[in-house]
């Protein structure tokens, strides 16, 4: 049964600089509130530091508490939120550095 899953991206493009980062994730609803969000992101995370990649872009949607929240709890820090041109959609960004 998949519980969820992770898309890492070692590098960014334009578009990924701004709205999308180097990691994104998802959570089966059935299985949201349990810290599996946290606890891939973290183990992600050790992935990015082994390869020596740092800092590392993660966004959220601003309306997305949760998402926001998992990201901070793994050391995520608020650059800037930034509106998406062709949608509209507010994007919060948030740098993790590893290597402190």
């Amino acid at each position: 049964m998949i519980k969820g899953g992770v898309s890492a991206r070692w590098q960014l493009n334009d578009h990924l600089l701004n709205f999308g980062g180097h990691i994104g994730y998802g959570v089966a609803p059935a299985w949201r509130q349990q810290g599996i969000a946290k606890k891939m992101l973290e183990l992600t995370l050790n992935i990015y530091q082994q390869r020596k990649i740092s800092p590392v872009l993660i966004t959220a949607e601003k309306w997305n508490i949760a998402s926001r929240k998992t990201i901070e709890s793994n050391g995520g820090v608020l650059e800037n939120i930034i509106k998406e041109p062709s949608t509209g959609k507010l994007f919060c960004r948030y740098w993790i550095d590893l290597n402190s």
